[in-house]
């Protein structure tokens, strides 16, 4: 299913309920927590405050978006929300949904693409790309890139590692010393912070070196021994042999 939304703030609101009324709204996502958790993270792109560290008052949270989502399709049989929680995420949902679209997966993943995705079109990641892409195949099996997507527990590596850790979640963390976000994993049961993705380890494979430096503290360089002293942000473990060596089925494909 490919449904491209409304472009206007004002059809927002019925743009959210014709999505969630072509959806079980009553079933779990595929990391078995709540379709509507999963339906408010796809349409506000993931940029939720719970996504950020420290949190954002700019920025609506899960609990009342998801709140806000249930009033929207059955305000019957829903809690109450307030005039500003309704504002909020709705304004959020159009500024990350105008000129997208709404899309399910075979796999049962739901996103959103650009508007010009259509039916039968796919959802991949690449090696090197930090987000899941929409591409076409043409008649000579080659593909062309239609553009960016956010698919909710498939956006954070899962297409390649799986899913994280139970307690962990992919979040952007602010640094006053630098100004920027940074891109770290949080332990929502200690409420600690680490840039290494848990789901890898420690262990880097033959050769390779973190190198660590205050400077750089909320992200990772690795250097190769013997090869050359220039650092790199490119994971060494995430690099097509050693993928295969984690069983991951990778696939070639041509770009026209």
């Amino acid at each position: 299913m490919v449904d491209e939304f409304d472009a206007s703030y004002e059809n927002a609101e019925s743009a959210i309920r014709r999505w969630a009324n072509r959806l079980d709204m009553a079933s779990d996502y595929v990391d078995g927590k709540p379709l509507a958790e999963a339906l408010c993270l796809a349409i506000c792109g993931g940029d939720l405050v719970d996504y950020h560290v420290p949190t954002l008052k700019s920025h609506p949270g899960l609990a009342s978006s998801v709140a806000v989502l249930k009033n929207t399709v059955q305000p019957e049989f829903s809690t109450a929300v307030t005039d500003w929680d309704k504002k909020d995420f709705f304004h959020h949902v159009f500024t990350m949904c105008r000129d997208r679209a709404l899309f399910t997966t075979s796999s049962n993943h739901i996103g959103i693409c650009p508007k010009d995705t259509r039916k039968g079109d796919q959802i991949c990641v690449l090696l090197g790309c930090d987000v899941p892409v929409a591409i076409r195949s043409d008649s000579n099996e080659h593909y062309k890139i239609i553009g960016y997507s956010y698919v909710p527990r498939f956006s954070s590596n899962e297409g390649f590692l799986g899913l994280l850790p139970k307690g962990y979640r992919e979040v952007q963390h602010y640094s006053a010393q630098s100004g920027m976000d940074y891109w770290v994993y949080l332990n929502s049961e200690t409420g600690k912070i680490q840039v290494g993705d848990p789901r890898l380890g420690d262990e880097l494979p033959s050769g390779w070196q973190r190198v660590t430096d205050i400077e750089r503290q909320f992200w990772e360089e690795y250097v190769h021994d013997g090869a050359s002293s220039t650092r790199t942000y490119l994971d060494p473990r995430l690099t097509k042999p050693e993928l295969h060596k984690r069983g991951v089925p990778l696939e070639d494909i041509e770009f026209s």
